[in-house]
């Protein structure tokens, strides 16, 4: 026997036999008893009938034309808002999960679309929310520096704002006696002429250090000469005295042995020729003497050299040129 069950509506759970037919109308009543009238549900105008002929149920009156149309055993069918299916009695097996697909596909699509659109929402408010919060990161680490894989800190406090995996990875720099720097690129220049002042970069552990210059040794010896009347000058490497000996002593005597190696004796009734002013280069022979010569001339004892006057003598440690009643003395640098 077919059957035919309705799932929607007033008519949810009824079912009726189709034995060999079963004709669904809208008209308020009729005296078929074959005929079930739902004038509440579709218009009175319309007249399905299912038919069995004793393999398969058909429908007519649904399509143009009163052409006939076949109905699939357990298939859910939606027609005018009455949602029925057919099957053979024994053999019950609905599809209810496609027809609650195709019914409510509207409403699961939009729930579908709400629910990407909160992801999505979700997921931009919660970049921006990270991006904020590593912008946050940074203002806090300002002065901080990447090395070696690890993030040097400045300040503990600072370490301890940063989330876990960060601190993991970060350690603090320990800056009690040194001065720390706000950023990465130095210049080095001197507070006087705003010149840049040459250095030397050496890497310590947990700092640089920067070495500078500052001439320390030079002043000491100008102060302990200055303070015992010498009168000095220095040229290149060289320090030329007026007493030799009192030099050296007073070196010793300040803990400044390693100059005396460069100190030299100076005749200040001379002038001195410092390096700038004396373009020449000195040959040294023990046969045809010695001599100065550039790339042009040679200019032996006794000869005039232009600018500087006669050469009375060259001797290891110095050249001696007499202009007139001055005498000009270059010491020549070992």
């Amino acid at each position: 026997m077919w059957l035919i069950e309705f799932v929607d509506g007033h008519l949810h759970g009824v079912t009726l036999p189709i034995e060999p037919k079963l004709v669904i109308t809208g008209a308020s009543e009729s005296d078929k008893p074959d005929t079930l009238c739902i004038p509440e549900t579709v218009p009175a105008n319309t007249h399905w009938e299912l038919s069995n002929d004793g393999t398969d149920i058909v429908i007519k009156g649904v399509k143009k034309g009163d052409k006939s149309k076949k109905l699939r055993q357990g298939h859910v069918y939606r027609l005018r808002g009455v949602a029925f299916f057919v099957y053979l009695e024994g053999n019950r097996a609905p599809k209810l999960m496609s027809y609650s697909a195709k019914k409510y596909r509207a409403v699961i699509l939009f729930t579908l679309i709400l629910n990407i659109g909160l992801g999505v929402g979700m997921f931009i408010a919660f970049k921006v929310n990270q991006q904020t919060q590593i912008a946050e990161y940074f203002t806090q680490l300002n002065g901080s520096y990447i090395k070696n894989g690890k993030m040097k800190v400045l300040d503990s406090s600072v370490l301890n704002l940063l989330p876990q995996a960060w601190q993991v990875n970060a350690e603090v720099v320990d800056k009690t006696n040194f001065q720390a720097l706000t950023q990465l690129v130095v210049e080095v220049v001197s507070s006087y002429s705003k010149k840049t002042v040459p250095i030397k970069v050496i890497e310590k552990s947990g700092r640089d250090q920067i070495q500078v210059e500052t001439f320390e040794s030079d002043n000491r010896v100008m102060a302990v000469f200055g303070e015992n009347g010498l009168s000095f000058i220095k040229l290149d490497n060289t320090w030329f005295v007026n007493n030799r000996a009192k030099a050296v002593f007073l070196l010793k005597e300040n803990g400044l042995k390693d100059v005396i190696a460069h100190i030299a004796a100076r005749n200040d009734s001379s002038q001195v020729i410092d390096s700038a002013n004396f373009p020449y280069s000195i040959f040294y022979s023990s046969g045809a003497g010695r001599y100065l010569y550039d790339d042009k001339y040679r200019y032996w004892v006794g000869s005039s050299v232009p600018g500087l006057g006669l050469i009375q003598s060259i001797s290891r440690d110095k050249a001696i040129f007499k202009d007139g009643d001055k005498l000009r003395v270059f010491f020549i640098q070992p």
